[in-house]
């Protein structure tokens, strides 16, 4: 008589009881999100698509994706535009709203192709300036429903809260949006510009419209300030969307990057420039054009001229405050100083900035000085030679 085979049943239950693995396979026709499969669960659709160059030849764009300019605003693609505090970047969305609303029109430079639905989810302004703005924007009654806005208390837009999130997603899903903006980012990142945190943020952001049709995926257009500028800034060209504050990963998640500057440094100024400073779909990325902010919206500076512009602003701009050797002097005359009392006293002696001291010290500062490791710190005094008392004929100064 055969001997039976011993049964494993921890193996069995084991088997039995480990989760099953879910194999998607990506070129499989899958159901819409939330749809019954054949088991009857949801299908969940993966968060990518196979193509084969011959599939991409044979797709046809529609007409309604590209809906301002050159597919510098485009259904599904995120634009970024950048400007500094106090310019009307809030006004200039709205503005571009009610332009949509129209299905016509011209926004800083870029034409309005036909008409789109706006949801502005705005954090700074609150419901009087709204009402200011909207006011001043004479939006036609039977255009109401085109322009939508969810106003945040403020400090209160934390879309890391499930309930929060799960109220924008219903609104942005449920509400047929082409376009939706964001302003202003930086409360969307509780200001922290780290580049964890600013991913993070970019994909809450996204995820708002996760599982939409691409063809139907709203726009995105994300306000933003500029960074703290330096006296030595030199941006040309492409380097000015580097304006934008926050991490790298914002721009490069960007299609379009959209610069917003001031036309003078002026506390009444009401005049931008406004360029394209990236732009990944289409060929022309447009020129540089000058707005004035009017009661109404903005107008076109027809005679604009950027090139004589940047001449003159060469000429306007104040001098770089520079360090001599009689301001080593003064701050020196009581003896060795620490580098942090030495840069306070070059402060303000010569009326530099920190960043000016910082970056003299670290190109001259051997040159200068001799440096003393004490148990407290390093101790900088002057070099005999360039001592007042040293008869130093000819003050040599920083180039």
């Amino acid at each position: 008589m055969k001997t039976p085979e011993p049964s494993n049943h921890k193996a069995e239950e084991k088997q039995a009881t480990a989760p099953k693995k879910r194999v998607i396979d990506p070129t499989a026709t899958l159901t819409s999100p939330g749809a019954p499969a054949a088991n009857g669960k949801p299908e969940e659709k993966p968060p990518f698509r196979v193509w084969t160059l011959g599939e991409l030849r044979q797709l046809k764009m529609p007409d309604h994706i590209n809906l301002v300019g050159d597919f510098h605003i485009r259904k599904g693609a995120n634009t970024v535009l950048v400007g500094g505090w106090g310019l009307g970047k809030s006004f200039a969305s709205l503005w571009l709203a009610t332009l949509g609303a129209k299905g016509e029109g011209n926004w800083l430079g870029y034409k309005v192709h036909r008409k789109f639905k706006t949801l502005i989810i705005q954090t700074e302004n609150d419901q009087w300036r709204l009402n200011m703005d909207s006011l001043r924007l004479k939006l036609p009654e039977n255009f109401n429903e085109m322009v939508k806005i969810v106003e945040f208390d403020f400090g209160q837009a934390n879309l890391k809260d499930e309930k929060v999130f799960n109220s924008l997603r219903t609104i942005v899903t449920d509400g047929g949006f082409d376009l939706i903006v964001f302003d202003p980012w930086n409360a969307f990142t509780e200001d922290n510009n780290q580049e964890r945190d600013v991913k993070a943020a970019i994909r809450l952001v996204m995820s708002l419209c996760r599982g939409m049709d691409p063809e139907n995926a709203p726009a995105t257009m994300i306000l933003t300030h500029v960074k703290k500028g330096r006296p030595d800034d030199n941006h040309q060209g492409r380097q000015n969307a580097e304006k934008a504050a926050g991490s790298y990963v914002l721009l490069s998640n960007a299609r379009c990057v959209i610069n917003y500057d001031p036309f003078t440094n002026d506390i009444t100024e009401k005049r931008v420039i406004v360029y394209c400073t990236k732009k990944n779909l289409g060929r022309d990325p447009g020129g540089v054009t000058a707005w004035e902010q009017v009661d109404d919206g903005f107008q076109e500076i027809v005679d604009f001229d950027y090139e004589e512009w940047k001449q003159d602003a060469k000429r306007v701009k104040e001098p770089k405050a520079a360090l001599r050797l009689e301001h080593l002097h003064e701050a020196m005359k009581d003896g060795p100083l620490f580098r942090k009392e030495l840069g306070k006293r070059l402060m303000q002696i010569a009326g530099v900035t920190d960043s000016t001291v910082s970056d003299y010290l670290k190109k001259d500062g051997g040159k200068w000085f001799h440096l003393f490791d004490i148990s407290a710190g390093l101790l900088w005094t002057l070099k005999p030679e360039y001592r007042p008392d040293a008869g130093q004929a000819e003050e040599e100064e920083e180039e």
